[in-house]
């Protein structure tokens, strides 16, 4: 099948390569007017560029002689384009005859001029060479190579390409016969399976296309696979295994690569005669496999121990187990472990190329933990409830069903569990902490009083009630364990109900998002409430106005607020936010836990006398907050009565 050639004639498009008298820069092939087979290497040099060369063809027409242009492997190209152009810069019988994308072999480019029957034989998978680009006058031409994408200019040798990837190289190939001249049988090879270990077998086949004026009788294929260790070989053409078919041109012949042949490509070289003396050569690769690794199944697994076990996982096989993701080309290591720390495996900066490890409780068994990409593009898998004595298996593989692989390391460790908080508000706390101070959690515990640990849901405010002893070097921040990137906001309150200190971001912004509460505005010790909440959900007083202003964000501060009227004791909360069960954890130094609940100390100044009865008597008359003594959500005599009874009986 002809593949449609690309081409654009727009005027004027602004490309890297303009119009030009001729190519400045290229390789000159010489006169090549006669009969003959030949290649030419191709390296592009950079992203877009295009290689010239200039050669000289022979006159060929429809019924006699042939010039065939295309461009394969040896190179790393996998994807090319050619064009070709004649002495005065336009290109050769238009835009269908003269460039190609891919009718050479896979995603390669082929042209192919002159005798349309009989055909020459295909490339590959590539296009039948029959001359489809039309004829050819005898004279220079100009050839331009190219990777995909490439636009053919019609004139002006203007050719451009947008490929924007590094170095790439390919091979082009002419076969050329002139007409009226004697034409000798070449040949395509090729390797079936093209790949294996050493001491496997193969079977080499050459297609041949007949030699011409006068035809070839007698024709003979000789391999030399030297380079695998099977020396000199005649290919038959006789139906006899591995042959397929007597007479068709196709020889073939068994090869054993030899078991000492160093893995890699061989590029094996053959001849093709005929009893007419005349003769080509051609080259087809075998590549020898590296042997698989010892660790390539889990029933080989290499024995691993905590540190650094190296692996290269370049030759592995395949054992079919996906936990998480496609992966492929796997090794194995089985480790026993010692004690019950938490054990992670991981390859996080020790391979250099996109890993996926998971690990089994048995070969063939349950998949206990996988990862792809928990460090950038290589794995980490972390597991927890560890029994000692108890064997773990791990694989290690490439991402993908075709992965490519390489050297690495898979470094097992034991990981210390994190210590928990001194206080969880769902676990010590008994469920949410509220969000006033008569519902407040009152942790408790033995002093330092550093870390507290909760929930967030919608709407969420979490008071506790705990009491600053760092003679003004407190400091409360939500830390990363859980807080993660939330925008949380914190603010205390005096025993009464009054702001202190809030602050929304931590000063200097090196947490983000987080808060971090301090002493820089002197905050005496004593018993205070402990807010906690996201933004942008803040306090209000009793008229129903902010306690403090939404910024600056980035600001340990007292109460601000332009319309609180000085009205600073909390009554509400306003704003809202949306979560479910989202974690934080607040560190603290400078804190200790509030002490135990006296009711007759209303002030909470640690001491029972009457400016406790005067405080609650001001807040009782005032209708303050505070005064609700009995939590029933009403302010009234029975508030009075119950406050009489505590400070009566006292602590």
């Amino acid at each position: 099948m002809k593949f449609a050639h690309k081409l654009s004639a727009v005027a004027g498009l602004a490309m890297v390569a303009a119009a030009y008298a001729q190519p400045a820069s290229f390789t000159d092939l010489g006169d090549r007017s006669t009969s003959q087979v030949f290649s030419q290497a191709v390296t592009l040099t950079a992203a877009n560029n295009i290689q010239w060369y200039k050669v000289v063809l022979p006159a060929v027409t429809a019924s006699s002689g042939w010039v065939d242009i295309w461009t394969n492997t040896p190179g790393n190209i996998t994807d090319s384009e050619l064009g070709l152009y004649d002495a005065a810069g336009n290109i050769v019988n238009g835009a269908a005859g003269g460039s190609d994308d891919d009718s050479g072999p896979g995603l390669f480019s082929q042209l192919t001029y002159g005798q349309t029957t009989p055909t020459r034989a295909a490339i590959g998978t590539g296009a039948i060479r029959n001359g489809i680009d039309g004829v050819l006058a005898g004279g220079t031409y100009w050839v331009a190579v190219g990777r995909f994408s490439v636009t053919h200019g019609l004139t002006n040798w203007t050719v451009t390409s947008t490929y924007t990837g590094t170095e790439r190289t390919c091979t082009l190939n002419f076969d050329i016969a002139a007409p009226g001249a004697p034409t000798p049988p070449t040949g395509v090879g090729a390797y079936t399976p093209n790949n294996g270990l050493a001491g496997t077998s193969t079977v080499a086949t050459v297609t041949v296309t007949p030699g011409d004026i006068p035809p070839s009788t007698g024709i003979s294929v000789t391999l030399d696979a030297s380079l695998l260790g099977a020396g000199s070989i005649t290919l038959l053409d006789d139906g006899v295994a591995p042959d397929a078919a007597p007479g068709d041109n196709i020889f073939s012949g068994n090869v054993l690569v030899d078991s000492n042949t160093t893995p890699g490509v061989k590029a094996t070289p053959f001849t093709v005669a005929d009893a007419q003396s005349r003769s080509s050569n051609g080259t087809m690769n075998f590549t020898v496999n590296a042997p698989p690794p010892a660790n390539d199944d889990c029933g080989t697994a290499a024995t691993a121990t905590l540190g650094a076990n190296a692996f290269n996982n370049s030759a592995a096989s395949n054992d079919g187990l996906t936990a998480c993701v496609t992966s492929s080309r796997d090794v194995w290591f089985v480790y026993t472990a010692a004690n019950t720390n938490d054990l992670n495996f991981a390859t996080c900066n020790n391979a250099g190329f996109d890993t996926v490890v998971s690990v089994y409780d048995e070969c063939g068994g349950t998949a206990l933990g996988c990862n792809d990409d928990g460090c950038a593009l290589q794995s980490s898998v972390t597991l927890t409830g560890i029994v000692a004595g108890e064997t773990y298996y791990v694989r290690v593989a490439g991402f993908g069903g075709a992965s490519a692989g390489g050297a690495g390391s898979l470094v097992i460790s034991e990981v210390t569990p994190p210590t928990p908080p001194q206080w969880d508000e769902n676990v010590d706390g008994g469920g949410d902490a509220g969000d006033a101070l008569a519902t407040a959690q009152t942790p408790t515990g033995t002093d330092p009083f550093i870390s507290i640990a909760g929930t967030f849901n919608t709407d969420d405010v979490d008071i506790y009630k705990i009491r600053i002893c760092g003679n003004g070097t407190f400091s409360i921040t939500t830390n990363t364990t859980l807080t993660g990137t939330q925008d949380t906001q914190l603010f205390l309150f005096d025993g009464t109900g009054a702001g202190v200190i809030m602050n929304d971001d931590t000063v200097g912004g090196t947490t983000g998002l987080r808060s971090t509460l301090d002493g820089t505005l002197g905050t005496p010790d004593g018993t205070y409430y402990l807010a906690v909440t996201r933004y942008d959900r803040d306090p209000m007083n009793a008229g129903g106005f902010p306690i403090w202003e939404d910024t600056p964000f980035q600001a340990v501060r007292a109460p601000d607020g332009l319309t609180n009227g000085g009205d600073i004791t909390l009554a509400s909360w306003s704003g809202t936010f949306t979560a479910t069960n989202l974690g934080y954890e607040l560190a603290m130094t400078g804190v200790c836990f509030a002490p135990d609940v006296c009711a007759a100390d209303y002030n909470g100044d640690t001491v029972v006398d009457f400016f406790d009865y005067l405080d609650f008597v001001s807040d009782f008359s005032s209708n303050a907050p505070g005064a609700d003594f009995n939590a029933d959500t009403v302010i009234d005599f029975f508030d009075y009565l119950d406050f009489v009874a505590a400070f009566s009986t006292g602590c």
